[in-house]
């Protein structure tokens, strides 16, 4: 009798547990997903399920129902920012509440552009990935290799990352060289604004270029937020500190700084992205730099990736003997964490 009740009251309690650790998705051909939501990232979110080793990818717009037991980190498309679980509306195909610790928001999906999970262990907030390719560059039409390295670290409301690219000769005889690291930081303000802080070195043979450390604070906000597009535009101001090789006085200047940061998912496994940054020198006048960049990824796994990209750096007003414009061509093989 003592064991009937015990293994009861075991079952009972296994099936609460499993009730409460399940999210539920329900599309609009009245297909039931029982599991655990995962993300929504370019209209695609990613849930997964006990029956399955690969996590399901829904179409955000099929959605219809959706009921989550623990809370997330979403955007909207009119720049809100929240934090909470969902809770489905039943016969409601086109709101969805959002719980949070102090109050509950009414949603449509369709307002829904981005969803995270709100990560509690230290190591779960890491971004990693590494690359390593061939390139063609315009000095000499010489063959490199390219590196490329970045981390990232996701908090609640901040994000803080750094990156490493550089451009060597394939057989270490160095031609020409061209390289850039930086770390920054950004911190998500409501409806859709941001601010961000980034210090980066930098430097070119083709530019003669011996090092410019770059340090700028900015203002910005999304003008497009979509399932499958974002657009983000900041301005700011920047510190330039730079030596040239054929010059070891130090330069400083201060400049202001526009850009424009876009990425579109244009399938489940290409995405695109386009980064342009205008320096108009405060003061010195007449000059400004340009630093643009555009890459194609295409997803091979959901770890490996293969990157087309091009980059182009410009100055107006270069050191004598130097070129105006240095420009890359690279294709990438990497893999992300």
């Amino acid at each position: 009798m003592k064991h009937s009740i015990f293994t009861a009251v075991f079952l009972i309690s296994a099936c609460l547990q499993l009730q409460a650790a399940s999210d539920t998705l329900i599309t609009l051909n009245n297909d039931r997903l029982i599991g655990e939501l995962k993300t929504l990232d370019g209209n695609t979110a990613s849930f997964s399920t006990d029956y399955s080793e690969k996590d399901f990818s829904i179409k955000w717009d099929q959605v219809k129902y959706l009921s989550t037991n623990h809370a997330f980190r979403l955007n909207t498309q009119n720049g809100l920012q929240l934090f909470g679980r969902f809770q489905g509306i039943e016969g409601d195909s086109l709101h969805v509440q959002v719980v949070g610790e102090r109050d509950t928001v009414l949603l449509t999906y369709v307002n829904v552009v981005a969803i995270s999970e709100i990560q509690k262990q230290f190591s779960d907030k890491w971004e990693l990935g590494f690359g390593i390719g061939y390139t063609i560059t315009k000095s000499n039409k010489t063959s490199q290799l390219n590196l490329r390295a970045h981390a990232a670290y996701n908090a609640r409301i901040w994000r803080h990352a750094a990156n490493y690219e550089s451009f060597a000769n394939a057989v270490d005889t160095i031609v020409t060289g061209r390289g850039v690291s930086a770390i920054g930081t950004e911190l998500s303000l409501p409806r859709n604004f941001i601010l961000a802080a980034n210090l980066s070195r930098f430097y070119s043979d083709e530019l003669n270029v011996k090092q410019r450390l770059i340090g700028f604070f900015g203002f910005g906000k999304y003008l497009i937020r979509k399932p499958n597009a974002n657009w983000l535009l900041l301005a700011g101001v920047a510190y330039n500190n730079e030596r040239f090789f054929e010059n070891p006085k130090l330069y400083e200047s201060a400049e202001a700084l526009v850009s424009s940061n876009f990425r579109l998912k244009a399938s489940d496994k290409l995405n695109l992205s386009s980064n342009t940054y205008v320096f108009p020198s405060i003061t010195e006048k007449g000059r400004v730099r340009t630093n643009f960049d555009l890459n194609i990824t295409w997803d091979l796994t959901s770890r490996f990736k293969l990157t087309s990209g091009y980059t182009l750096n410009h100055d107006s007003k270069p050191p004598v003997g130097a070129n105006s414009t240095d420009y890359v061509y690279s294709l990438t093989f990497g893999w992300e964490l």
